[in-house]
């Protein structure tokens, strides 16, 4: 149900360009000090080290790695996008798909905003702690026996076979 729910959000903020809420531009948007753990494993983990209220989202995504913590994205474009703590071990614990939800405030006055919210996700290389493919469809799927995530319709959409290929430019 929480895939459905999340798909037909997707599906209205597209096609509407839906506004979930109008918020005066003073509120403010406290990020709490606050952090939580997904365990995944016996020696793998999310940690996201804060929590923001107003979004209702987990930032500051961490893989933990045998005791060992690596930022996600650390030098790189990717600036922490929020979850609602979703993930998916790939079988071979080698990758991991998390949310990568975006919510923000659109200021079309002094008074008026809008909240815009894109729902996403993102596959993770667990060893390098690279966003190596992020996604607006196809975030219902699952990972295969093969270590393949595949969408809700059949379609292979990640494939570390093809990843390798892609990064050696072959």
């Amino acid at each position: 149900m929480k895939e459905f729910t999340g798909m037909l959000m997707i599906l209205i903020v597209f096609i509407c360009g839906t506004t979930a809420s109008v918020i005066h531009p003073n509120v403010q948007h406290k990020t709490q000090k606050a952090d939580t753990t997904i365990i995944l494993n016996d020696t793998l983990s999310l940690y996201y080290g804060s929590y923001n209220r107003t979004m209702k989202l987990w930032y500051n995504l961490h893989i933990i790695n045998k005791k060992k913590r690596l930022k996600v994205g650390k030098g790189t474009g990717y600036n922490g996008t929020g979850s609602e703590l979703f993930a998916a071990l790939s079988p071979n614990a080698k990758y991991v798909v998390v949310d990568a939800i975006i919510k923000g405030y659109v200021y079309q006055t002094d008074q008026d905003s809008s909240l815009h919210e894109n729902y996403a996700c993102a596959i993770i290389d667990i060893n390098k702690a690279t966003i190596i493919k992020q996604m607006q469809q196809d975030c219902d799927g699952a990972w295969n026996k093969k270590n393949q995530w595949v969408s809700s319709s059949g379609k292979v959409v990640f494939s570390q076979t093809k990843e390798i290929k892609k990064n050696r430019g072959q």
